[in-house]
Protein backbone atom coordinates (compact mmCIF):
# COMPACT_ATOMS: atom_id res chain seq x y z
CA UNK A 1 0.00 0.00 0.00
CA UNK A 2 0.86 3.50 -1.19
CA UNK A 3 2.18 6.34 1.56
CA UNK A 4 -1.00 8.22 -0.05
CA UNK A 5 -3.37 5.52 0.19
CA UNK A 6 -2.53 4.65 4.12
CA UNK A 7 -2.59 8.44 4.68
CA UNK A 8 -5.89 8.71 3.23
CA UNK A 9 -7.44 5.32 4.58
CA UNK A 10 -6.10 7.26 8.70
CA UNK A 11 -8.09 10.19 7.88
CA UNK A 12 -11.44 7.90 6.92
CA UNK A 13 -13.84 8.22 9.90
CA UNK A 14 -14.67 6.21 12.63
CA UNK A 15 -18.12 4.72 13.09
CA UNK A 16 -20.51 7.09 13.41
CA UNK A 17 -24.23 6.61 15.15
CA UNK A 18 -25.69 9.12 12.68
CA UNK A 19 -25.55 9.13 8.96
CA UNK A 20 -24.04 11.88 6.72
CA UNK A 21 -25.70 15.07 6.45
CA UNK A 22 -24.90 18.09 5.07
CA UNK A 23 -26.28 20.48 8.65
CA UNK A 24 -25.24 18.13 11.32
CA UNK A 25 -26.51 19.77 14.59
CA UNK A 26 -23.93 20.81 17.47
CA UNK A 27 -24.32 18.64 19.82
CA UNK A 28 -24.18 15.40 17.27
CA UNK A 29 -20.48 14.87 17.42
CA UNK A 30 -20.63 15.34 21.60
CA UNK A 31 -23.19 12.88 21.90
CA UNK A 32 -21.52 10.18 19.44
CA UNK A 33 -19.06 8.47 21.88
CA UNK A 34 -22.35 7.81 24.78
CA UNK A 35 -24.44 6.13 21.68
CA UNK A 36 -21.78 4.16 21.41
CA UNK A 37 -21.34 3.16 24.61
CA UNK A 38 -25.12 2.48 25.02
CA UNK A 39 -25.11 0.52 21.59
CA UNK A 40 -22.16 -1.94 23.59
CA UNK A 41 -24.18 -2.17 26.71
CA UNK A 42 -27.33 -3.13 24.41
CA UNK A 43 -25.49 -5.54 22.52
CA UNK A 44 -23.27 -7.03 25.83
CA UNK A 45 -26.90 -7.66 27.69
CA UNK A 46 -28.81 -8.61 24.19
CA UNK A 47 -31.78 -6.19 23.22
CA UNK A 48 -34.95 -6.72 24.98
CA UNK A 49 -38.59 -6.72 24.16
CA UNK A 50 -39.16 -4.50 27.15
CA UNK A 51 -37.43 -0.84 28.74
CA UNK A 52 -34.45 -1.16 29.99
CA UNK A 53 -32.96 1.16 32.46
CA UNK A 54 -29.29 2.15 32.83
CA UNK A 55 -28.45 3.83 36.12
CA UNK A 56 -25.58 6.88 35.89
CA UNK A 57 -25.51 8.26 39.77
CA UNK A 58 -28.55 9.26 40.82
CA UNK A 59 -30.03 9.18 37.38
CA UNK A 60 -31.55 6.51 35.62
CA UNK A 61 -31.56 6.42 31.76
CA UNK A 62 -34.74 4.20 30.67
CA UNK A 63 -34.06 2.83 27.00
CA UNK A 64 -37.10 1.40 25.50
CA UNK A 65 -37.41 -1.30 22.66
CA UNK A 66 -37.09 1.35 19.53
CA UNK A 67 -34.05 2.98 21.59
CA UNK A 68 -32.21 -0.37 21.71
CA UNK A 69 -32.69 -1.20 18.09
CA UNK A 70 -32.13 2.50 16.92
CA UNK A 71 -28.81 3.00 19.07
CA UNK A 72 -27.21 -0.81 17.75
CA UNK A 73 -28.73 0.50 14.19
CA UNK A 74 -26.56 3.59 14.59
CA UNK A 75 -23.22 1.78 15.89
CA UNK A 76 -23.29 -0.12 12.85
CA UNK A 77 -23.12 3.23 10.72
CA UNK A 78 -26.77 2.27 9.57
CA UNK A 79 -29.22 4.67 7.87
CA UNK A 80 -31.98 5.07 10.76
CA UNK A 81 -35.43 4.11 9.01
CA UNK A 82 -37.68 6.79 9.23
CA UNK A 83 -36.24 10.86 9.91
CA UNK A 84 -37.78 11.28 12.92
CA UNK A 85 -36.01 8.41 14.39
CA UNK A 86 -32.86 10.66 14.22
CA UNK A 87 -34.50 13.05 16.83
CA UNK A 88 -35.04 10.06 19.41
CA UNK A 89 -31.13 9.11 19.03
CA UNK A 90 -30.28 13.11 19.93
CA UNK A 91 -32.63 12.99 22.81
CA UNK A 92 -31.50 9.84 24.04
CA UNK A 93 -27.72 10.68 23.51
CA UNK A 94 -28.43 13.63 25.46
CA UNK A 95 -30.27 12.21 27.93
CA UNK A 96 -26.81 10.55 28.77
CA UNK A 97 -24.65 13.34 28.35
CA UNK A 98 -26.88 15.09 31.21
CA UNK A 99 -26.37 12.44 33.74
CA UNK A 100 -23.03 12.25 32.93
CA UNK A 101 -22.00 15.66 33.86
CA UNK A 102 -24.20 16.00 36.61
CA UNK A 103 -22.63 12.89 38.15
CA UNK A 104 -19.40 14.31 37.44
CA UNK A 105 -20.20 18.19 38.62
CA UNK A 106 -21.22 16.26 41.89
CA UNK A 107 -18.11 13.87 42.26
CA UNK A 108 -15.45 15.98 40.91
CA UNK A 109 -13.51 18.78 42.49
CA UNK A 110 -11.37 22.28 41.46
CA UNK A 111 -10.83 22.57 37.55
CA UNK A 112 -12.66 19.26 37.21
CA UNK A 113 -15.73 20.20 38.88
CA UNK A 114 -16.21 23.27 36.46
CA UNK A 115 -15.45 21.43 33.89
CA UNK A 116 -18.24 19.35 34.56
CA UNK A 117 -20.93 22.46 35.75
CA UNK A 118 -19.82 23.72 32.13
CA UNK A 119 -20.93 20.46 30.42
CA UNK A 120 -23.61 20.23 32.14
CA UNK A 121 -25.15 23.79 31.79
CA UNK A 122 -24.35 23.13 27.92
CA UNK A 123 -26.24 19.95 27.92
CA UNK A 124 -29.02 21.67 29.50
CA UNK A 125 -29.34 24.13 26.64
CA UNK A 126 -28.43 21.34 24.00
CA UNK A 127 -31.72 19.59 25.80
CA UNK A 128 -33.85 22.45 25.76
CA UNK A 129 -33.01 22.76 21.91
CA UNK A 130 -33.95 19.22 21.21
CA UNK A 131 -37.31 19.40 22.87
CA UNK A 132 -38.21 22.40 20.87
CA UNK A 133 -37.22 20.35 17.66
CA UNK A 134 -38.91 17.58 18.97
CA UNK A 135 -42.18 19.74 19.70
CA UNK A 136 -42.12 21.30 16.02
CA UNK A 137 -41.83 17.46 14.65
CA UNK A 138 -44.81 16.28 16.67
CA UNK A 139 -46.91 19.09 15.71
CA UNK A 140 -46.08 18.18 12.11
CA UNK A 141 -46.38 14.88 12.64
CA UNK A 142 -49.90 14.84 13.84
CA UNK A 143 -51.23 17.18 11.11
CA UNK A 144 -50.13 14.65 8.77
CA UNK A 145 -51.84 11.90 10.63
CA UNK A 146 -48.48 10.16 11.52
CA UNK A 147 -49.90 9.81 15.00
CA UNK A 148 -47.86 6.28 15.52
CA UNK A 149 -44.65 8.43 14.81
CA UNK A 150 -45.81 11.58 17.02
CA UNK A 151 -46.34 9.34 19.77
CA UNK A 152 -42.81 7.65 19.34
CA UNK A 153 -41.38 11.25 19.48
CA UNK A 154 -43.70 12.66 22.64
CA UNK A 155 -42.19 9.29 24.19
CA UNK A 156 -38.70 10.69 23.96
CA UNK A 157 -39.94 13.78 24.36
CA UNK A 158 -41.27 13.59 27.91
CA UNK A 159 -38.06 11.27 28.92
CA UNK A 160 -35.83 14.20 27.97
CA UNK A 161 -37.59 17.15 30.00
CA UNK A 162 -38.63 15.33 32.53
CA UNK A 163 -34.37 14.42 33.32
CA UNK A 164 -34.09 18.27 32.56
CA UNK A 165 -36.79 19.82 34.89
CA UNK A 166 -35.00 16.95 37.59
CA UNK A 167 -31.55 18.09 37.24
CA UNK A 168 -32.54 22.19 37.16
CA UNK A 169 -34.57 21.84 40.08
CA UNK A 170 -31.77 19.64 42.05
CA UNK A 171 -29.14 22.74 40.92
CA UNK A 172 -31.84 25.15 42.35
CA UNK A 173 -32.59 22.96 45.70
CA UNK A 174 -28.65 23.21 45.89
CA UNK A 175 -28.03 27.05 45.56
CA UNK A 176 -30.88 27.92 48.25
CA UNK A 177 -29.50 25.76 50.78
CA UNK A 178 -26.20 26.51 50.53
CA UNK A 179 -27.54 30.76 50.71
CA UNK A 180 -29.43 29.62 53.79
CA UNK A 181 -27.09 27.82 55.48
CA UNK A 182 -25.20 30.17 58.20
CA UNK A 183 -21.48 31.04 57.86
CA UNK A 184 -21.47 31.21 61.79
CA UNK A 185 -22.61 27.29 61.87
CA UNK A 186 -19.78 24.91 62.49
CA UNK A 187 -19.41 21.20 63.62
CA UNK A 188 -17.57 20.36 67.01
CA UNK A 189 -16.63 16.93 68.50
CA UNK A 190 -17.46 16.18 72.05
CA UNK A 191 -14.93 14.27 73.89
CA UNK A 192 -15.01 12.02 76.95
CA UNK A 193 -13.55 13.22 80.14
CA UNK A 194 -10.52 10.59 79.33
CA UNK A 195 -9.71 12.83 76.34
CA UNK A 196 -9.86 9.79 74.39
CA UNK A 197 -11.76 9.83 70.49
CA UNK A 198 -13.96 6.69 70.67
CA UNK A 199 -17.21 7.61 71.13
CA UNK A 200 -16.77 11.38 69.98
CA UNK A 201 -20.03 12.57 68.93
CA UNK A 202 -20.89 15.66 66.30
CA UNK A 203 -22.42 18.42 67.77
CA UNK A 204 -24.21 21.38 65.41
CA UNK A 205 -23.32 24.75 67.50
CA UNK A 206 -23.30 28.79 66.09
CA UNK A 207 -21.02 30.82 67.32
CA UNK A 208 -22.13 33.26 69.73
CA UNK A 209 -20.68 36.77 70.44
CA UNK A 210 -19.52 37.70 74.40
CA UNK A 211 -22.74 37.60 76.44
CA UNK A 212 -23.35 41.51 77.31
CA UNK A 213 -24.45 42.20 80.72
CA UNK A 214 -27.57 42.52 81.56
CA UNK A 215 -28.57 46.70 81.83
CA UNK A 216 -29.13 47.77 85.53
CA UNK A 217 -33.05 48.22 86.31
CA UNK A 218 -33.13 52.14 86.40
CA UNK A 219 -32.33 52.08 82.95
CA UNK A 220 -35.58 52.07 81.71
CA UNK A 221 -36.32 55.56 80.79
CA UNK A 222 -33.00 54.90 78.65
CA UNK A 223 -34.19 52.10 77.02
CA UNK A 224 -37.39 53.99 76.00
CA UNK A 225 -35.66 56.74 74.76
CA UNK A 226 -33.48 54.87 72.72
CA UNK A 227 -36.56 52.82 70.93
CA UNK A 228 -38.50 55.80 70.07
CA UNK A 229 -35.23 56.99 68.49
CA UNK A 230 -34.92 54.12 66.32
CA UNK A 231 -38.76 54.38 65.56
CA UNK A 232 -38.29 57.88 64.01
CA UNK A 233 -35.06 56.55 62.25
CA UNK A 234 -36.71 53.87 60.68
CA UNK A 235 -39.87 55.77 60.16
CA UNK A 236 -37.75 58.35 58.32
CA UNK A 237 -36.03 55.97 56.29
CA UNK A 238 -39.16 54.54 54.81
CA UNK A 239 -40.54 57.66 54.24
CA UNK A 240 -37.54 58.53 52.43
CA UNK A 241 -37.80 55.52 50.52
CA UNK A 242 -41.29 56.15 49.27
CA UNK A 243 -40.59 59.86 48.42
CA UNK A 244 -37.20 58.60 46.04
CA UNK A 245 -39.20 55.10 44.58
CA UNK A 246 -42.11 57.96 43.39
CA UNK A 247 -39.35 60.25 41.81
CA UNK A 248 -37.93 57.20 39.97
CA UNK A 249 -40.40 55.79 38.38
CA UNK A 250 -39.63 53.92 35.80
CA UNK A 251 -40.72 53.98 32.09
CA UNK A 252 -44.14 52.50 31.50
CA UNK A 253 -45.08 49.71 28.72
CA UNK A 254 -47.70 47.81 26.76
CA UNK A 255 -48.77 44.92 25.49
CA UNK A 256 -47.84 46.05 22.41
CA UNK A 257 -44.13 46.29 23.52
CA UNK A 258 -43.88 43.33 23.77
CA UNK A 259 -44.73 41.20 20.36
CA UNK A 260 -43.30 37.99 21.16
CA UNK A 261 -45.07 37.04 24.12
CA UNK A 262 -48.07 34.36 23.41
CA UNK A 263 -51.39 34.89 24.44
CA UNK A 264 -50.20 38.55 26.24
CA UNK A 265 -53.49 40.24 27.62
CA UNK A 266 -52.20 42.95 29.53
CA UNK A 267 -48.75 44.87 31.06
CA UNK A 268 -48.79 46.11 34.65
CA UNK A 269 -45.74 48.41 35.81
CA UNK A 270 -45.06 48.49 39.32
CA UNK A 271 -41.56 49.86 39.15
CA UNK A 272 -39.08 48.28 39.64
CA UNK A 273 -41.07 44.70 39.05
CA UNK A 274 -43.47 44.43 35.70
CA UNK A 275 -46.28 42.28 35.97
CA UNK A 276 -47.26 40.41 32.32
CA UNK A 277 -50.79 38.83 31.94
CA UNK A 278 -51.41 36.02 29.60
CA UNK A 279 -53.75 33.39 28.55
CA UNK A 280 -53.31 30.39 30.44
CA UNK A 281 -53.87 28.41 27.57
CA UNK A 282 -51.67 29.76 25.23
CA UNK A 283 -48.92 30.06 27.50
CA UNK A 284 -49.52 26.47 28.48
CA UNK A 285 -49.76 25.31 24.79
CA UNK A 286 -45.69 26.69 24.27
CA UNK A 287 -43.01 23.99 24.82
CA UNK A 288 -40.02 25.32 27.27
CA UNK A 289 -37.99 26.98 24.84
CA UNK A 290 -40.85 29.15 23.46
CA UNK A 291 -41.03 29.71 26.70
CA UNK A 292 -37.51 31.30 27.93
CA UNK A 293 -37.11 32.55 24.48
CA UNK A 294 -40.58 35.38 25.35
CA UNK A 295 -38.63 35.96 28.75
CA UNK A 296 -35.75 36.75 27.15
CA UNK A 297 -36.87 39.21 24.68
CA UNK A 298 -38.66 40.91 27.84
CA UNK A 299 -35.51 40.87 29.75
CA UNK A 300 -34.32 42.34 26.89
CA UNK A 301 -36.60 45.38 26.73
CA UNK A 302 -36.86 46.20 30.46
CA UNK A 303 -33.62 45.60 31.78
CA UNK A 304 -32.09 48.53 30.51
CA UNK A 305 -35.35 50.89 31.72
CA UNK A 306 -34.08 49.36 35.37
CA UNK A 307 -36.74 46.93 35.61
CA UNK A 308 -35.23 44.27 38.46
CA UNK A 309 -38.01 41.38 37.85
CA UNK A 310 -40.81 40.48 35.73
CA UNK A 311 -43.72 38.03 36.65
CA UNK A 312 -45.50 36.06 34.07
CA UNK A 313 -49.10 35.22 35.72
CA UNK A 314 -52.88 34.29 34.27
CA UNK A 315 -56.37 35.42 35.57
CA UNK A 316 -56.02 32.04 36.29
CA UNK A 317 -52.56 30.99 38.39
CA UNK A 318 -50.46 33.75 40.17
CA UNK A 319 -47.67 33.02 39.13
CA UNK A 320 -46.45 31.06 35.51
CA UNK A 321 -42.96 32.21 35.28
CA UNK A 322 -40.44 35.16 36.27
CA UNK A 323 -37.19 36.70 35.48
CA UNK A 324 -35.55 37.34 38.79
CA UNK A 325 -32.39 39.99 37.36
CA UNK A 326 -29.34 38.39 35.18
CA UNK A 327 -29.18 35.17 33.63
CA UNK A 328 -32.38 33.87 36.45
CA UNK A 329 -35.14 32.49 34.99
CA UNK A 330 -37.95 30.44 36.34
CA UNK A 331 -41.03 29.02 34.46
CA UNK A 332 -43.35 27.14 36.74
CA UNK A 333 -46.02 26.37 34.67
Amino acid sequence: MSEDQNTRDQALPSASPYPPAADTPTWRPLIKPYLLKLASKVTDQGPKEHSISFPIGDTSILVSPLDQALALRAAENLEPEKPHHLLLLDALGMEILIAVARRKAEKSEGSKKTAAEDRLEQGLDFGYRISHAMTIRIRKLRDEGEMDAADEVHDSWRRLTSLIDEVEHAVKSKAVELEETPEQDRFVYQWDSSGATSGATRHPVKTSKTPTPSPPANSDKGRQHLVLAVLILVLGAVVTNLLLSRSHQLQDFSVEDFPKIPGIEQVINRSPVLLIVVSEREWIACDRYEKSEAIDSVRKIIEPAGYKRVEFRSRISGNLASWNGGSDIVITK
